[in-house]
């Protein structure tokens, strides 16, 4: 018998084993919420000792148990996605130790070193047909056209794209008897993206995957066009990953990409996103536009937006020196579980290089020996490793909405 509140209701699972003469019970919270729960026993259970097993630890500890009606009942904590293993009936164990609790304060400013490059993101442009061929003449290519009159588009095939344009924002011909424009294929369809570089960093890619552009087509870079050979196998976040190295290319103040697409079937166009990579920070310009800047050297600890990384996929590292008070016990507890409540990383925590471990889901607590810890300050380092979301989508998952949503710069 398992009791929760009513929101926490089908929360949770559970796996029954008999051992010889102990019972084991494997519990599960499979929901992002924290909640109290009792758990039922047979009264011939509650009459042998209950314990709580650690299984990263190995700890036990006993566990108190209530009578009511027929069953013991034993009340247990579930933070989000924890799991508990009870046994019944165990053999006495010698009562472990209090594990006092370390405070370790991350509000403010800590260190930040990336283990990997940043990105930018790159899923909206500015498209025209040209179905005369003139625009490479009339410097569609260049930095100094004005787009701003351009239909502002998805990476998506050219079919959809034209779909949510209006009539007059393109150069076709729309009919009342279907909601789509009559197009005359092949036709040439540009798309251009501008971002700010506040520095120029020497190494900078411009990375696509294989099939995100469909039909012939030439990239410009601030009026000159790219080779096609510059573009070079390079795994970045999968093997279909192509990379050419920018960074002489890219210079201070307002920099151009723009793609001529031969576009000779309603599925080609310009079909997914465009990154760039590098040691460099993001920011907002203007209304819609992207800056590049420089790497924030401190920050706030597990906010991407705020460090400016809303795209970035990898590990960060936030290190702090601080004084922490060396515990009398061999060993003392971090609880972190507040701090990273709404996160869905991967945290590792290090005290003076030596690791706690890594945690993958809540509860956010770490055990470590007190030795590890000394006189005076203490280097304290949080990894935190997130997945591809951010960049392959431009989204993230909000746990309280249980939805994604967009990032922001």
């Amino acid at each position: 018998m398992i009791q929760t509140e009513e929101r926490a209701a089908n929360a949770i699972i559970s796996h029954h084993r008999r051992d010889g003469d102990q019972d084991i019970f494997f519990l599960v919270n499979t929901s992002g919420m924290a909640f109290d729960a009792k758990i039922g026993l047979r009264r011939e259970g509650s009459a042998r000792p209950v314990e709580f097993w650690d299984i990263e630890t190995g700890e036990r500890k006993p566990l108190d148990v209530s009578v009511e009606s027929e069953h013991g009942i034993v009340a247990l904590r579930f933070e989000a996605y924890q799991s508990r293993l009870i046994v019944v009936g165990a053999d006495s164990a010698d009562p472990e130790p209090e594990i006092p609790t370390v405070e370790l304060p991350i509000k403010g400013n800590w260190r930040i070193d990336l283990e990997d490059d940043n990105a930018l993101r790159i899923d909206r442009f500015r498209m025209q047909v040209d179905p005369q061929d003139r625009g490479q003449n009339q410097g569609w290519h260049t930095p100094a056209y004005a787009d701003s009159k351009w239909v502002t588009v998805g990476a998506k095939p050219f079919s959809q794209q034209i779909r949510q344009s209006t009539p007059p924002s393109l150069p076709l011909g729309f009919e009342s008897s279907h909601k789509g424009p009559n197009v005359s294929l092949p036709v040439i369809v540009w798309y251009r993206f501008g971002f700010q570089a506040d520095v120029t960093p020497n190494k900078l890619a411009l990375v696509k995957d294989r099939a995100a552009i469909q039909g012939n087509y030439q990239i410009f870079l601030n009026g000159t066009k790219l080779p096609n050979n510059s573009f070079r196998p390079t795994f970045r976040y999968d093997q279909n990953n192509l990379t050419c190295a920018i960074g002489r290319r890219v210079t201070k103040g307002k920099n151009t990409i723009a793609i001529r697409v031969e576009v000779e079937h309603l599925s080609d166009g310009l079909i997914d996103a465009f990154y760039l990579f590098g040691k460099f920070g993001v920011r907002k310009w203007k209304t819609d536009g992207t800056r590049v800047g420089a790497v924030s050297e401190r920050g706030p600890v597990a906010s991407l937006e705020g460090n400016r990384l809303p795209y970035y996929a990898g590990t960060v590292s936030y290190t702090h020196e601080m004084t922490i008070k060396k515990p009398t016990s061999k060993a003392f507890e971090i609880d972190l579980n507040n701090e990273f409540k709404d996160t869905e990383d991967v945290v590792e925590v290090l005290v003076n290089g030596h690791s706690l471990g890594a945690r993958l889901w809540s509860p956010y607590q770490w055990v470590g020996q007190s030795s590890w810890i000394k006189a005076g300050k203490n280097r304290v380092t949080i990894r935190c490793t997130n997945t591809l979301s951010r960049l392959l989508t431009g989204k993230r998952f909000n746990p309280r909405s249980h939805r994604l949503v967009e990032v922001k710069i």
